[in-house]
């Protein structure tokens, strides 16, 4: 009956060792995710800073997954939606599109 209690110390010995590991294996993995987002965090805030208007595009997929994004230069020059915008209502309005056709004058 000696070798009863001992067979047991060992188990619990065993047990306390496996729940040892674990804790340590999940510590690790919290460390290695948060290095992971970290750099991810600093890689996104990198990409933000060359390009603020990336934040509008951002929100706005956020806002709906139907609705449609189209990147369109900050200057609009020779972007047709820039004229039919501009132009709805507007009188005498001469477009670029027309602007390019003539001779590069708008009319007086």
């Amino acid at each position: 009956m000696p070798r009863r209690p001992a067979k047991q110390a060992h188990r619990q010995q065993g047990r306390g060792e496996r729940r040892k590991l674990l804790a340590q294996a999940e510590a690790e993995r919290i460390r290695l995710t948060a290095a992971a987002d970290a750099e991810r965090m600093a890689s996104e805030a990198a990409i933000l800073k060359q390009n603020p208007l990336l934040i509008n595009k951002i929100v706005a997929e956020r806002l709906s997954d139907k609705l449609q994004i189209m990147m369109v230069p900050a200057d609009g020059k020779f972007f047709f939606t820039n004229d039919v915008l501009r132009g709805m209502g507007a009188p005498g309005h001469v477009s670029q599109a027309e602007d390019v056709e003539g001779d590069g004058r708008h009319p007086q």
